[in-house]
């Protein structure tokens, strides 16, 4: 089916029904851009919501884009049957992941994120969290740590190398915060 076709269909059932199109009392309606999509034509008629959502993505078929909302048409599709349910889902499968694809594959959006990341990394305040960071871990790796089995290891970092226990683990039972980690207790030394 094409969006001409099913308008054309939709506003004879609202006669048909005696639905007024716009009344809120025949229903919830929308400004549908049809025949051209926004953007292209600036003409719009009223139409029930949930045909607003059908007619989207019959127009984006015929123009090539997506013209709907992601949310509002899957909410349509998630939330209700019709004949054309699986024509329709087809159609929101194919045009609703358009725009991330073109969006992340667009040259300029490759050059705002490497930008981006750049400016981010070289932050003044990036590169303080950073340092305060490896500060605090070279003072926590300082500290020798001692097993509930005897055994001293000249840091958090060997310990777990050495035990295959999780550092961060062995590091909260130094602090109180655990009580065991790998099934042995740990304390700092010093």
């Amino acid at each position: 089916m094409d969006q001409h076709r099913f308008v054309k269909e939709r506003l004879a059932f609202y006669e048909e029904q005696g639905l007024i199109p716009g009344n809120p009392d025949d229903g919830d309606w929308d400004e549908c851009h049809y025949p051209e999509p926004e953007g292209v034509g600036s003409r719009t008629i009223p139409m029930l919501h949930n045909d607003h959502q059908q007619q989207g993505l019959y127009q984006s078929e015929e123009y090539g884009y997506p013209c709907f909302f992601n949310g509002d048409a899957k909410r349509f599709l998630d939330n209700n049957w019709c004949s054309n349910w699986f024509e329709l889902y087809d159609l929101y499968d194919k045009w609703s992941g358009y725009y991330t694809t073109a969006m992340n594959n667009h040259e300029n959006t490759k050059r705002a994120r490497v930008a981006n990341a750049s400016a981010m990394n070289s932050h003044p305040n990036t590169v303080e969290v950073r340092r305060k960071n490896a500060e605090k871990s070279r003072a926590r790796d300082s500290k020798k740590v001692k097993c509930s089995t005897g055994f001293i290891h000249p840091s958090a970092s060997e310990a777990s190398r050495v035990t295959g226990i999780n550092r961060g683990h062995i590091c909260e039972c130094c602090r109180g915060e655990r009580r065991t980690a790998g099934g042995y207790t740990w304390s700092y030394l010093g």
